[in-house]
């Protein structure tokens, strides 16, 4: 049998933190976030979560939507990394 290498379908828009972690096949819906320490393991019982959820545990269960203020925060801090690494590679660094 062909190895096949694991299939993820996550957003850019999503957060996920430090130590957490993504196994198998595993869908996150757009602008959700990945709690610290949390495990999110796909399979035939995994479902795509709902666009902006909080995951949150060993089973990466929902926990609660994500409150307005969280998205614009997360969407905020990612456009701020990628105009960091492009004035990095640029060499715009100081």
């Amino acid at each position: 049998m062909p190895y096949l290498p694991n299939r993820l379908d996550i957003d850019p828009s999503v957060f996920i933190a430090a130590a957490a972690v993504v196994i198998g096949e595993r869908s996150v819906g757009t602008r959700s976030s990945v709690g610290y320490h949390s495990t999110l393991r796909g399979g035939m019982a995994s479902v795509k979560p709902p666009p902006g959820s909080l995951l949150l545990g060993v089973m990466g269960r929902v926990v609660r939507p994500l409150r307005k203020q969280a998205i614009d925060r997360i969407l905020h801090s990612a456009k701020q990394y990628v105009e960091y690494v492009q004035r990095y590679r640029e060499g715009d660094l100081g």
